[in-house]
């Protein structure tokens, strides 16, 4: 190959250098957006009050878990820990409150049957309050996500204003059930928000949601 054929091969290896690192700059750049608006309630387009901001701003614990990055065990944090816990389980050396921790750790790396497990387990052990029923409705209602959204050919299956209804309903009906236990324990605007829209979602709101836990559709906007 001659020196100029030699130049310009050189120059488009630069040059696809370049755009990739554009892409990923891109990508990084753009990530908390993407990650929002993939994970089961899109703010953008629906938030037209500032009453649904203040709203979404009550749904933390929500919030953290929905946009936590999943990592593989080479780099996370949770696996050791994990592992630990697991170990002490089998041992059967296990408290109430590390299936709790447990539970969480296996929601947060979308290990969404394992988190219901350990939150029911946390619930045999005889801790019947509201984080571990709101917990335990979150890891629910992400696996009634993964069930109807993740799979979905159609986009809007799991935005807000609701266009299609869930039709496997496993994981939906129950997070309903468990936010309701957890508004039993304690009256909170999160839980409450939450149950509604589970109720959307399944097509039977308003009237499956008690009188007392019922929000109207013009909390949306």
């Amino acid at each position: 190959m001659t020196e100029r054929g030699l130049f310009h091969r050189a120059r488009r290896k630069l040059y696809s250098l370049a755009l990739a690192c554009f892409i990923l700059w891109l990508v990084y750049a753009c990530w908390p957006m993407l990650a929002l608006t993939t994970r089961g309630v899109r703010v953008i387009g629906i938030a037209r009050t500032a009453e649904v901001y203040r709203l979404l701003a009550q749904v933390g614990h929500y919030n953290k878990v929905l946009n936590v990055e999943i990592n593989d065990d080479r780099g996370d944090p949770f696996g050791p820990r994990i592992r630990q816990l697991e170990g002490r389980r089998a041992g059967g050396q296990l408290s109430a409150a590390d299936e709790s921790e447990l539970g969480n750790l296996y929601l947060r790396l979308g290990r969404f049957e394992d988190a219901i497990a350990a939150f029911v387990r946390c619930l045999d052990a005889g801790s019947n309050s509201y984080s571990t029923y709101f917990d335990l409705a979150l890891a629910y209602m992400r696996l009634g996500e993964t069930d109807n959204c993740a799979h979905s050919p159609v986009s809007n299956t799991c935005l807000l204003p609701v266009a299609l209804l869930h039709t496997e309903r496993r994981g939906t009906a129950r997070a309903a059930e468990m936010f309701e236990r957890a508004l039993e324990q304690k009256d909170t605007l999160e839980a409450r928000w939450l149950l509604n829209l589970m109720h959307m979602l399944l097509g039977d709101h308003p009237q499956a949601v008690p009188e007392k836990y019922r929000m109207t559709p013009s909390f949306a906007g």
